[in-house]
């Protein structure tokens, strides 16, 4: 086992900062991503109840094709912001992807693995054949640490 690292105050904050951002990377992708999904889901519920309406051309009140266009169109608009957030965590991603390639492995793999893919600890001890313990409570310290320093 590695010698732990002692930090000074100064290099703690840094690597807090450093987790801090990777962890807020991935769970703006997971919010994105479930957001997109969930719009898509909406958009192809709607669009099946305009052809449904269409077809039998008998309406209830409140249920005309229009306010459903309008619904339709709602949820563009709501996906075009989607997107933009979207291309703005993709730049952010990028940042990460590139900061996280500069480090040796296993700790390129740790962080890639963990905040990009986002996968358990067991997984990713699968993945690069460690002890998953040793990657969370001592090499993904590490793998943090050296992060924070680029």
């Amino acid at each position: 086992m590695a010698k732990k690292r002692i930090l000074s105050d100064e290099e703690k904050a840094k690597k807090k900062l450093a987790k801090k951002e990777l962890k807020q990377f991935r769970k703006d992708f997971s919010y994105i991503t479930e957001k997109i999904y969930a719009t898509e889901e909406t958009r192809s519920l709607l669009e099946k109840v305009t052809t449904v309406l269409e077809k039998n051309k008998s309406y209830t009140k409140g249920a005309s094709p229009d306010k459903i266009a309008d619904g339709i169109s709602e949820l563009e608009d709501l996906k075009g912001k989607l997107s933009d957030k979207t291309l703005e965590l993709l730049k952010i991603k990028k940042v990460i992807e590139d900061k996280i390639d500069l480090l040796p492995s296993p700790y390129r793999d740790i962080l890639f693995y963990k905040y990009i893919r986002d996968k358990k600890w067991i997984e990713i001890a699968d993945e690069i054949h460690y002890d998953h313990r040793y990657i969370k409570n001592e090499l993904h310290e590490e793998a943090l640490y050296l992060y924070s320093q680029i």
